[in-house]
């Protein structure tokens, strides 16, 4: 069979260059250079609003600041250049029964010339007051229009983001005419369209750009529109058969085993000061049987901040190197990368394994040296950030690779990983806790492991909401807990102030708690602009009490392990998320004493953005506070703009969409398994479709 992934382009079919006989040349090309090269890339540029036009609207009945439609004759029409220089207007007057109006453009000089006196067209746009020498008159500014016919005009309007120089009225009539014109080839199953009673795409497509009428336009807006579930259910649809695709496909590699050696458990034990928790005994165990059974692990560990999972990676690479093998750890901070490489040494010396650290930061010199021991197997443990797989990192036999903050890396980043070894084992870690409906989304391809059960020393920590007029009290507690020795990380949301956002920066805050407040006690900085070397230099006075506050921006959300600081206060916390502020919290309260979490709030805060913090002083259950983020700023803040971007999702939303989600996991299922036998021309619509919405091409689709 013709395999249409492998092609590297597409040509595009008849019908869709039929679609574009009726632009000019010019026109073909500014689509073109805009990304717009075929008719579902036209058809896939979806309005962002829609304007409800309403009833047609009398002169007389006209009232100043209102949005309305006129249907008028042009009385005459004539353009002129404006008192100021490099404006162009374009001034109208029209008639109806009651009355005539003044009509104004400013710099659409085009107008004039699509404009014919004693026609009569449909203005839509805002009525305003303009005075003149004989008085005040009203008239309608910069308004959109289109000749009347004998069919009803558009009451509901379709409005579009530019492309190149095409406005929202050009695009909607290209459009249209695109979909009036031309057949379009559906390439979802017809099994799964008659089951799921979903309309044909051209259907689809009418019913998005095209609410007929005021109750269409609402089950859109309210996504109760059939048109709308059938592009949620194909988003989702598409990801899944991708996910489950890899899945299949990893699960018929082949990986070099990791064998289960007592002595090397023995090693193991003898290296740990403390017990491991049940959940952590369980989610080792499914590490070690993944990588001893000869198919490339590929696992998700998520947990709680403070949960163990750090331990279970070095546990893991330990165990690896102790066969023979490479492990390599990549953090999504030099911070971090330098912080979990002190900690893995200190480990890997007691079993005589060399550790090496790979950072932007390190000599060339050094870097020279260590790149030469990994090539030829000597260092068998590497720490870093995405640096560990550019082009010049090469390994003798890399077999398990450690990903912290996986999705800091986007979802489908990862095939750069494997290339670096034969199939390496890969476990990811997140420390941001997802509800199982995105982790079926957006890890879909991978085994799942939860971290559920806290160790025994990770003390409650009290979370407390407190405005400006708390000030001076939280700066009195701050210092209570300073002269108890206790250190005390001080975060803000942005490093230098800034006009937009008007709130408290870290440098100036830095200076005035050195003079005012807090005079007298060490303090120390810490931010995303200091070299690295600064950065250490300040963990280190951190680790050795030199410094009882910090004061920090955001960095500190990964990064910072401290087990003797105790209070965190978050300045402007409103301009946080959930799931952010939830990770911070989590950086105090780990070495046994109990934690305190001071949220303070700007003085604007509406009563919303309070309601939203009080989510944590209630729970400190990661999980619901995860659900709680996802509803109010959806998955892409949460987890990242990138990965969402890639994945294409425009209608869904995975936690919304949950009963979608699983039909269309059931669907790609039944596909990927067989169960559902595709016709040829099925299976190669289908592979097109999926190739222009990834890019990428997907073994399952080869029909072997």
């Amino acid at each position: 069979m013709k395999n249409p992934m492998d092609r590297k382009t597409e040509q595009k079919t008849e019908k869709e260059q039929n679609f574009f006989t009726f632009l000019s040349k010019r026109q073909k090309s500014i689509l073109s250079k805009n990304g717009i090269e075929s008719i579902t890339q036209l058809f896939r540029h979806f309005p962002y609003r829609y304007e409800n036009r309403g009833e047609i609207k009398k002169i007389k009945d006209l009232q100043e600041g209102e949005f309305a439609l006129v249907k008028g004759k042009i009385i005459a029409v004539k353009g002129r250049k404006g008192f100021r220089k490099n404006i162009s207007i374009v001034e109208g007057l029209i008639t109806d029964e009651s009355g005539n109006l003044h009509i104004i453009w400013f710099n659409q000089s085009w107008v004039e010339n699509q404009l014919i006196a004693q026609k009569t067209y449909y203005f839509f746009g805002r009525i305003s007051l303009f005075s003149t020498i004989r008085g005040v008159r009203l008239q309608l500014e910069n308004p959109d229009f289109e000749e009347a016919s004998q069919d009803e005009v558009m009451k509901i309007i379709p409005v579009y983001k530019k492309i190149g120089i095409f406005g929202s009225k050009s695009l909607r009539e290209f459009i249209r005419k695109g979909l009036e014109q031309v057949e379009i080839d559906d390439f979802l199953p017809k099994e799964i369209l008659r089951k799921e009673a979903f309309p044909e795409l051209k259907e689809a497509f009418f019913k998005i750009h095209f609410p007929q009428d005021e109750k269409e336009l609402q089950s859109v807006e309210d996504r109760t529109s059939p048109a709308v579930k059938r592009f949620v259910f194909e988003e989702l649809f598409a990801f899944q058969l991708i996910l489950l695709s890899e899945m299949k496909k990893r699960k018929t590699e082949e990986a070099k085993l990791i064998k289960k050696d007592p002595k090397i458990g023995e090693t193991l034990r003898a290296l740990l000061p403390f017990e491991l928790t049940q959940a952590q005994r369980r989610v080792f165990r499914e590490i070690v049987e993944d990588c001893s059974s000869g198919i490339p692990m590929c696992r998700l560990l998520q947990g709680d901040v403070g949960s163990g999972k750090t331990i279970i990676a070095f546990l893991s690479m330990l165990w690896a190197a102790l066969d023979g093998f490479q492990a390599a750890f990549m953090a999504p901070t030099e911070t971090l990368a330098t912080q979990v490489y002190i900690r893995l040494r200190e480990m890997a010396q007691k079993c005589g394994l060399e550790t090496a650290l790979i950072i932007s930061s390190t000599k060339m010199s050094e870097r020279k040296k260590i790149l030469e021991k990994l090539k030829n197997g000597e260092i068998k443990l590497v720490v870093g950030t995405h640096s560990l797989f550019q082009e010049k990192v090469e390994y003798k036999n890399l077999n398990f690779v450690v990903i912290d903050e996986q999705h800091r890396f986007g979802v489908l980043q990862r095939d750069a990983l494997f290339r670096k070894g034969e199939n390496p084992h890969l476990l990811l870690m997140s420390a941001t806790p997802i509800p199982r409906s995105l982790a079926l989304t957006v890890f879909g391809d991978l085994d799942i492991s939860v971290l559920d059960e806290m160790p025994p020393n990770r003390a409650k920590v009290l979370t407390a909401i407190r405005g400006e007029s708390s000030r001076e009290k939280v700066e009195k507690f701050l210092r209570e807990q300073m002269d108890l020795k206790r250190q005390v990380l001080y975060v803000f949301p942005q490093i230098e102030e800034n006009e937009t956002f008007e709130a408290a920066a870290a440098l100036h805050s830095f200076e005035r708690f050195k003079k005012g407040p807090f005079k007298g006690y060490p303090i120390g900085l810490l931010h995303g602009r200091m070299v690295s070397k600064e950065k250490d230099e300040v963990m280190e006075k951190m680790r050795k009490r030199e410094i009882l506050l910090l004061v920090a921006t955001t960095v500190v959300e990964v990064g910072i392990d401290l087990p003797q600081a105790t209070v965190i206060v978050v300045e402007n916390a409103e301009r946080f998320g959930l799931s952010q502020l939830h990770q911070l919290r989590g950086r105090v309260g780990r070495g046994g004493e109990k934690g305190y979490c001071i949220l303070i709030t700007g003085s604007e805060t509406s009563t919303n953005a309070e309601n939203r913090l009080r989510v944590l002083t209630e729970t400190d259950d990661g999980f619901r506070v995860a659900e709680e983020d996802l509803k109010l700023r959806g998955a892409g803040e949460v987890f990242g703009t990138r990965q969402w971007g890639e994945s294409g999702f425009l209608f869904a939303n995975p936690l919304r969409d949950l009963r979608m989600l699983e039909l269309s996991r059931s669907w790609a299922q039944k596909i990927i398994n067989r169960e559902l036998l595709l016709k040829e021309i099925e299976r190669e619509k289908l592979g097109k479709w999926l190739m222009e919405f990834y890019q990428k091409s997907y073994t399952f689709l080869r029909g072997g």
